[in-house]
Formats: C-alpha cells, structure tokens, sequence
C-alpha cells in the first residue's frame, strides 16, 4: 500500500489536539455554506440546493464568521458551499484569504465547473478538493444529480484535478459517494477505484431532509 492509500479522510488532527480543542472550549474547524445556488439538482440533496436564497451572508460577514474561528483556534475550514461553491462569485477571495491566513481549504464541490486554471489555483493555494461521484456508470451518476452529461462533466474536473498534480503527498484528492439503492452494489468496486488512484473514499448516508424527503 503506498503512503497516499494510507490516507483517511478526516484525520488531521491528533488525538491530543482534539482532545485539548473538547477541553478548553476551542475549535479545530469549521464549516462555511457560502450560496444555496447550485448548477445540479440531486435528487437526494438534503438542502434543497438550486436557487440563491434571499437572506444569504454577504462576503464580508463570511469573512468575519472565519475570523471569529481563527480567533477560536480554527486550523482547517471546509467550504461546502449549501449548493455548488464554484458557483459562489467570490470563492476565490475567500480561499485567497483562508491561505494568507494559513488555513487549509477543503473544497467540497460537484466538479463539473472545474477547469485547469481552477485546478491549479487549487494546487497552488493547497486546497483539498472533494469531489462528487456517486456511480462509475454514466446513467446511475446523471439520474442522481437529475442532469444529463453530469458523469462526462465530473470526470472532465476529475482529469483537470490530475493533471494540476492531485492527488500527492501535499494535495489529497478525495470522492463524495452517497450510499443509496441506486449505487450500494458498485461500492466495493468504487472503493477500489478511488484507492488505485490514491483518491480517498468519502462514503456516507442519506440525510433525509431536503430533496431526499422525496
């Protein structure tokens, strides 16, 4: 097993770090949903994703949430965007900000807006991309984003991500696999997938609110 099969997701902490962060009150990361737009329409989405809701954070209160955590001991903040993040005009200077900061960036994003010049700002800047993929078969993967070209498109950012250098040792590059009963005989085989080419699997339930309610 080479060094990037050994990854999980999730471990960038030791246990004594999270164990002082519980102790004294302090924060080791935090999440930030910058938009509710979204370019999908996941069937199983548990935000309802589509639209730019009404009453949404503006750059500069988002800003100062991440500063708030940085002040509280935040180390890594994981942007999920609450839709598609790419989609959020000014995710570039909230990443640009997070790396002067000397925060590292997860990036959780669907992966059909990604292009080489993204990619390699995301190396550059050392974020750690997660990127959606539900089915390694082109008609299960677009049925559950509900658009058709959505498989063609993820693995067209996928490409992109590679080609910029992920995954290395420096720059993990990871998959989001919702297990449902579309996809749960392909696991195993989506498993090895992602570990071959030293992807880490992020696997994980349903969250029933939202689109999956349906």
């Amino acid at each position: 097993m080479t060094d990037l099969n050994k990854k999980r997701w999730g471990r960038h902490f030791t246990d004594e770090e999270i164990a002082f962060a519980r102790d004294n009150g302090r924060l080791l990361t935090m999440e930030i949903e910058t938009s509710h737009i979204c370019n999908l329409r996941c069937i199983y989405c548990y935000n309802g994703s589509g639209r730019k809701l009404r009453n949404e954070l503006s750059l500069g209160e988002i800003l100062d949430a991440i500063r708030q955590g940085i002040d509280l001991g935040v180390r890594r903040v994981i942007l999920i965007g609450g839709g598609e993040p790419l989609m959020y005009p000014h995710v570039d200077e909230i990443m640009a900000f997070l790396h002067a900061q000397g925060v590292a960036i997860d990036l959780f994003t669907n992966g059909t807006l990604i292009t080489p010049d993204l990619a390699k700002q995301f190396y550059d800047l050392g974020v750690e991309p997660v990127v959606k993929c539900n089915s390694l078969n082109p008609q299960t993967q677009d049925f559950l984003v509900a658009q058709r070209g959505a498989y063609e498109n993820i693995h067209r950012g996928l490409d992109c991500l590679r080609e910029a250098g992920y995954p290395d040792e420096d720059h993990d590059l990871g998959i989001e696999t919702i297990i449902c009963s579309y996809n749960y005989r392909e696991l195993p085989a989506m498993w090895r997938w992602a570990r071959e080419q030293g992807m880490i699997p992020y696997f994980e339930m349903i969250t029933f609110q939202g689109n999956a309610k349906n």
